[in-house]
Order: C-alpha cells, then structure tokens, then sequence
C-alpha cells in the first residue's frame, strides 16, 4: 500500500499520540500558562467533570490576548478557548486529520471517542512522526546540522 492510499484509510489512532494537558473550564489563563510551561506544551485541552471536551487554549491565543492587555490573566480559560474544529473522531482517517489541521490552520487535534471524551491529542509532528517510519523509502530524511553542498551532485 502506499502513501496516500495509507493516509486515507489508517485511523488517527495509529498517529503518535499523547497525553493532553487537561483543566477545567474555570481554570485561569495565568493559572494554565504556568502548567504549560511546567509541562513544555503549547496547548491545553479544556474538559468537563466528566472528561468531555470542551475546547482547546493555545499558547498563539495567549500571545493575542497579551499583546491586547494583561489582564486576560486572570479570566478563565473558558473565555478565550477554541472550540471549533480542534477535534477528530478516532474512527477518522490520518487523511481527514491532515485536512482538518490544513483547513483550520491549526497545529494540533484533540482525538476524541464517539462521547466526546478525549483520548489523546495529534498534530503535524505526529504525521511527520508516521510518515518517516513507515514509509522511510518515500522521503528524503536530512540529519540536523548536516553541511549540504549544493554545487556537488548526489548519486549517479
């Protein structure tokens, strides 16, 4: 099978996935940004008591809000989150996900089940993650800190 044909019918859930930061709705943006930062993530996944999601907050929603005034800090989490499109079932495909990111112009999805309730969060590393290991052939990989030189020719 190849790439594409891959892409469309693998489900999200075989995308690396990890463990969300998750707060409630009441919880502060100063009071989020300080888990954020304690984890090193860039995103905080909004639930409910009983884990349902209820929306994403972003380190690029934190900057917007900042730059507007500081006292966004103290409101809660639930003010500023964003609730569309941040989702995808895990019965989607990798293909759907990929589409989602693009057309939303986010980063990151929440995986939900079919209740709502999150069972990790994806995004464009963990597609980049699924591509190299298991199609390594179809991609050119360039080690970091390698020197290119462009005027000398590869392979034959």
């Amino acid at each position: 099978m190849g790439l594409v044909q891959s892409l469309k019918q693998e489900k999200v859930t075989d995308l690396p996935l990890f463990s969300p930061l998750k707060l409630g709705p009441g919880t502060t943006v100063r009071k989020a940004l300080v888990q954020m930062r304690k984890k090193k993530l860039g995103s905080v996944v909004v639930v409910d008591a009983r884990g349902q999601l209820l929306g994403l907050f972003s380190e690029r929603r934190l900057v917007k809000l900042i730059a507007k005034r500081q006292q966004y800090l103290d409101d809660p989490i639930e003010k500023h989150m964003t609730t569309e499109s941040i989702r995808v079932n895990h019965q989607a495909s990798i293909s759907v996900a990929m589409e989602t990111m693009r057309g939303r112009g986010v980063r990151f999805l929440v995986v939900v089940d079919d209740q709502d309730k999150v069972l990790g969060q994806t995004g464009q590393k963990s597609v980049i993650r699924y591509i190299a290991e298991h199609f390594p052939r179809s991609i050119k990989v360039q080690m970091l800190g390698a020197k290119i030189y462009m005027d000398q020719r590869e392979g034959a």
